[in-house]
């Protein structure tokens, strides 16, 4: 099975419906693969009850989500040890934390370009992380990883 990594700093938005997208596509598809979201800065105590541009933006394209997928999660050295693929959502944002917390990993992971400076831009970049996650699924197919 191949296993892929979405990186971002809050696990609640552009990571989050990276994996939650990708892991729909993969199951309607019958594809052997399967994606995961972390975050750098995890609050344990802070619940999002705020509403998610995300979230409404996977309603939009008809997936549903269970309530234990959208917890976020704190990216560690298991997940990226066994992950396949890592995706790093910003590389202006991320790779300093890459190179802080996990240097050994900095040249395995893959880096987007998606800002979260604002409630705008984040909404605005939706539809293109969609874009980029389709083109990854289409170069798995291709590689044989996802079948």
């Amino acid at each position: 099975m191949n296993k892929v990594l979405f990186i971002g700093t809050y696990d609640s938005y552009r990571s989050k419906f990276a994996a939650l997208y990708f892991n729909s596509v993969c199951k309607a598809a019958n594809l052997r693969s399967r994606a995961f979201s972390v975050g750098f800065e995890i609050s344990p105590n802070k619940r999002r009850m705020q509403a998610n541009p995300a979230l409404d933006y996977l309603g939009y394209l008809g997936i549903l989500t269970e309530t234990d997928e959208l917890r976020p999660t704190a990216i560690n050295e298991v997940y990226l040890e066994s992950c396949n693929r890592r995706i790093c959502m910003n590389m202006e944002e991320h790779l300093t934390m890459m190179r802080k917390r996990f240097p050994t990993y900095v040249r395995h992971c893959d880096y987007w370009h998606f800002r979260h400076d604002d409630h705008n831009t984040l909404i605005n970049s939706l539809p293109l992380i969609q874009k980029e996650v389709d083109h990854l699924i289409a170069s798995l197919k291709v590689e044989g990883a996802g079948v």
